[in-house]
């Protein structure tokens, strides 16, 4: 057999609670998505302490990845409250390149485009920030996030170094994988055609990474 996207799907008025991600794109991502829409939602913390895996609060509010081929092309999420995961919102192109079934040929890079991020709403979220993140000549395409707000714990003394953060390529994706990013709000690398319009990042405590970090970025003109 062959993988087929998931397509045109809409998810709204919704409250999901997860100690992992709420709402995902992903892992398993040979067919790709297209057209998905979530709209009007609420992610909130689980009403169970006990967990197998993740926290109470969960690890990611919103997690578009793609790690094994496959497009995800066509993606809407709006008002939106998110309170309590670790990151927010989590964006991945990856290469792991898992086959959809045993035997077959490894699969190229996927593509992640197209996606519009608007009036989200987030509060107590880790020190790891939110990453947005391609590959080397893989980048992120046409991204934009508008009119949201991110309330981080802040409190890190370090301040990394981009350049030198691991590409982590073939690593399952999760929105912690690369640890306390280079900002303490949102970390972009490896993108083309990004848009940040009217958003706010806090931090509660005074932190010495910066709001905002890019590398490897072209602005949308």
């Amino acid at each position: 057999g062959c993988a087929a996207p998931t397509e045109d799907v809409v998810i709204t008025n919704c409250v999901i609670r997860s100690h992992c991600n709420a709402i995902k794109l992903g892992t398993e991502s040979n067919g790709g998505f297209r057209n998905i829409v979530v709209s009007n939602c609420v992610v909130a913390p689980s009403r169970h302490p006990t967990h197998l895996h993740g926290f109470p609060g969960g690890i990611c509010g919103i997690a578009l990845e793609i790690v094994d081929g496959g497009t995800l092309d066509g993606v809407i999420v709006s008002h939106v409250r998110i309170d309590g995961p670790k990151v927010p919102v989590f964006i991945r192109l990856g290469d792991r390149a898992r086959p959809f079934l045993a035997g077959q040929p490894r699969p190229s890079v996927g593509r992640v485009r197209n996606i519009r991020l608007s009036h989200l709403d987030g509060a107590h979220h880790s020190t790891h920030g939110c990453v947005f993140a391609g590959l080397p000549d893989h980048p992120l395409e046409n991204i934009s996030l508008t009119d949201s707000r991110f309330e981080f714990v802040g409190g890190c003394e370090n301040r990394p170094d981009p350049v030198r953060m691991p590409e982590k390529a073939g690593d399952y994706p999760e929105a912690t994988m690369f640890g306390e990013a280079p900002a303490y709000g949102l970390f972009i690398r490896h993108a083309v055609g990004v848009r940040l319009e009217r958003v706010d990042l806090v931090a509660r405590q005074s932190d010495a990474r910066p709001p905002l970090v890019l590398e490897d970025v072209l602005l949308a003109q």
